[in-house]
């Protein structure tokens, strides 16, 4: 009987969750599927050579903004979760440290650039590329409000809106060819239109913002955000590292070779991002009062994230040159290695959200610096020593290996201060079912991806019911679930029998 009631306790709970997941899913389906279009789209329009420039910029205008993030969207969150009442006054607070932190940001990347001596076409779209993404950190503050009261629709119309307008200016922009500058413009335009929608739907439904400082809370929220800071800065260098490194060495075009993949890749982590996002206000309240409920809501999140990760691994391993043809073009081809090399970092950059979120509710933000930090050093020996050798392959090898030890290192802190698993428990059965899939897969990955995706799903389910898989308690909460479903169908059913 207690069984059965903690079964129906953990359905209620996944319910929630789920249905602040769906918001957030479709909201991260939105921005991935619209962004991946837009790779398309600005790969094709500027060629390898400007694309290059295009990456360029856009990782210098994210390293020197990101810093400025701080983390403040995960402290609000976690804040407001547990005292709703002063959401005003937090969002305040955190808005205003977010600004403090751009001015310090700006002033950093202008001394960059006078002395890096950059072309001007250049320096324009770092500038413009860089008040864009400082309005996109604003906007995610709002999303932390929205996260809080569990209200993510109103991210996912945020989303779609800001989004409709990103495609649409690139459509625009290369249709009418309207320039290289322009595709920074249009990004800036689709977030200050973001940013004001968000504004008015936290006066409208909220509460209105007070705008009277409170600097107790403006030493609270830096104090507690810094050490999330210091590791989004670090693992932005991290993720960066191998770009600039080639920059040095190599040309454009191999600088594009490299970008295209890791920044498909990149974007994919949008929906795990998601899902823990969903999670988060529930891991935030566990950690100060159920730790059983921290640590089952941490395995089940980090099993779910390794199930697709391996999946979705093997598909792009295999379904590569098709992939690549679709979303970049013929001018890509060589990028298919290194897109096949950085699929595998799936593996670890997938589950490690579930890492990150959990430390974060614990308040132990302070220790993930070190998860980038020993990634950022791995990688960066690695890249100096394979880049000029191997070039654009060498970088994607090494950033895999930087991305590997990124999530050893977070996965040892997990077992120090949550729950001690070890790994090959957590992991040896769903890769021994990835691999089935793959090899039941690979002599097919001519036919068509749009064909062979549900297929590699049911084999994929298939063998991972073969290799036992699933734990006792998922096995029946995946029981119960089927047989709620059927008996809601059922009743429908009988139900409109009934009424015709």
């Amino acid at each position: 009987m207690e069984a059965s009631i903690n079964i129906e306790k953990k359905t209620q709970s996944i319910q929630r969750i789920s249905k602040n997941f769906s918001f957030l899913f479709a909201a991260r389906v939105v921005d991935a599927g619209s962004q991946l279009l837009m790779i398309s789209l600005i790969s094709r329009y500027l060629g390898t050579a400007r694309y290059g420039d295009y990456g360029y910029i856009i990782s210098f205008a994210f390293l020197s903004i990101v810093f400025t993030y701080m983390g403040l969207e995960r402290i609000a969150i976690r804040e407001i979760s547990k005292d709703k009442s002063k959401s005003d006054q937090y969002l305040v607070a955190c808005i205003t440290v977010r600004w403090a932190y751009a001015t310090l940001g700006w002033m950093c990347m202008t001394g960059i650039i006078v002395f890096l001596h950059l072309p001007s076409d250049i320096i324009w779209g770092i500038y413009i590329a860089n008040l864009a993404l400082n309005l996109m950190g604003e906007s995610y503050i709002y999303f932390a409000l929205f996260k809080a009261h569990e209200k993510m629709g109103y991210e996912t119309l945020a989303s779609g809106i800001y989004q409709f307008l990103n495609v649409g200016s690139i459509l625009f922009i290369t249709y009418f060819n309207t320039g290289f500058i322009t595709l920074f413009i249009g990004l800036l335009i689709a977030n200050l239109v973001r940013n004001i929608l968000c504004l008015i739907i936290a006066w409208k439904r909220f509460s209105l913002p007070s705008f009277k400082i409170n600097f107790h809370q403006l030493k609270f929220f830096v104090k507690e955000s810094y050490p999330l800071g210091f590791f989004i800065l670090l693992g932005q260098v991290f993720v960066y590292v191998d770009l600039f490194i080639l920059k040095i060495f190599k040309n454009t075009h191999e600088v594009s070779m490299f970008y295209g993949p890791h920044n498909f890749f990149l974007l994919l982590n949008f929906i795990p991002a998601s899902l823990m996002a969903s999670i988060f206000p529930v891991l935030s309240r566990s950690a100060s009062t159920d730790k059983k409920s921290l640590t089952y809501g941490f395995e089940k999140s980090f099993r779910i994230l390794v199930l697709a990760a391996l999946f979705l691994t093997a598909l792009f391993v295999i379904f590569a040159e098709q992939i690549v043809a679709i979303f970049f073009g013929k001018e890509f081809q060589n990028a298919l290695l290194p897109f096949q090399i950085i699929a595998i970092s799936l593996i670890f950059t997938v589950p490690f959200h579930a890492i990150e979120f959990t430390l974060v509710s614990i308040n132990k933000q302070n220790f993930l610096f070190l998860c980038p930090l020993i990634g950022l050093l791995i990688r960066t020996i690695l890249n100096l020593v394979m880049i000029p050798k191997f070039g654009y392959v060498g970088a994607s090898i090494a950033a895999t290996c930087g991305y590997f030890f990124l999530f050893l290192t977070g996965f040892f802190f997990i077992n120090r201060f949550v729950v001690f698993q070890p790994i090959h428990k957590l992991l040896l059965r769903p890769v021994i079912a990835s691999m089935l899939m793959a090899l039941c897969l690979y002599p097919l990955n001519k036919i068509n991806i749009f064909i062979m995706f549900p297929v590699g799903l049911i084999v994929y389910s298939g063998s991972l019911i073969l290799t036992k898989s699933f734990p006792d308690d998922e096995s029946q909460f995946l029981k119960l679930v089927v047989k709620k479903t059927s008996s809601l169908l059922r009743h429908k059913i009988s139900f409109n029998r009934n009424t015709t």
